[in-house]
């Protein structure tokens, strides 16, 4: 497994405001910013202030479409589509936001390659995904999906788990839905990783176990898989230089470039 730069650990809260602030502070100059929302929540999650922007919300799933249209009103734009196959505009976004969608598609690179093709030559793609080389991501991907709504449901009291609209969702976990393959796409499409973070997911029924069984998994994985963290946030954008090809390898023999952004990472979480 290749040996990545220690990754900070920071809860939901900071990851909000990181986030909002990094966007905020790249718009200056470039409003309204056109931004795409790969994958919709059931709300805008950051906050851009007095940013001027232009929010499009692309979903597979109608009725989650339908309710961020009709409660929220917050899209300027809506398109039910598959990320894989619809057709947007080559350079259209200056960000490009996907927030625990990537895992949930069969063939997720090809929704990378999209993104990188609608962004803008400076712009920015803001990643969130759970992490396939964690305890946690090995564990969602070998049990089945109706443990997946039975857990939300009954430990974590979410009632309409698994109803339409909701989640959890089914997980498909491709291989390049992990730290390691992020960076690995980057090497490839000249893409570069100004920012990351990881997050740890805390449970509050059965918190004591889970940890424990958590890191004995950890343990007799031999380090193949991690414990500290879950999710893994990254922010990317493509390299100045031009595009150059560089040959596919083994996922498990890449060891990707750590090259931060001091104008980015120096970004830090508003009090």
């Amino acid at each position: 497994m290749p040996k990545h730069a220690p990754l900070p650990i920071v809860d939901h809260a900071t990851q909000k405001a990181l986030l909002s602030r990094l966007v905020r502070e790249f718009g200056q100059g470039r409003q309204p910013l056109r931004i795409l929302e790969a994958g919709c929540g059931r709300r805008w999650p950051l906050d851009l202030g007095d940013t001027r922007f232009a929010l499009t919300g692309v979903d597979i799933d109608r009725t989650s479409l339908e309710a961020r249209r009709v409660l929220e009103g917050d899209l300027d734009e809506t398109i039910l589509g598959d990320l894989r196959a619809i057709e947007l505009p080559s350079a259209g976004f200056d960000v490009i936001y996907s927030s625990y969608v990537l895992e949930h598609i069969k063939g997720a690179e090809r929704v990378l390659d999209n993104f990188a093709r609608w962004l803008t030559r400076d712009g920015l793609i803001l990643i969130m995904i759970p992490d396939r080389d964690t305890v946690w991501g090995f564990v969602t991907r070998v049990t089945p999906y109706w443990l997946h709504v039975a857990f939300k449901r009954y430990i974590q009291r979410v009632h309409n788990a698994g109803e339409p609209g909701f989640g959890p969702f089914p997980t498909y976990h491709d291989r390049i839905v992990s730290r390691r393959g992020i960076h690995y796409w980057c090497v490839r499409n000249s893409f570069e990783v100004v920012l990351e973070r990881g997050r740890q997911f805390r449970p509050r029924r059965l918190g004591v176990l889970i940890r424990t069984v958590t890191k004995i998994l950890a343990m007799v994985s031999l380090g193949r898989l991690y414990a500290h963290y879950n999710d893994v946030i990254l922010v990317l954008r493509p390299m100045e230089r031009e595009r150059t090809f560089i040959a596919p390898i083994a996922l498990t023999r890449i060891v990707a470039p750590h090259a931060p952004s001091p104008d980015l990472t120096a970004v830090a979480p508003e009090e």
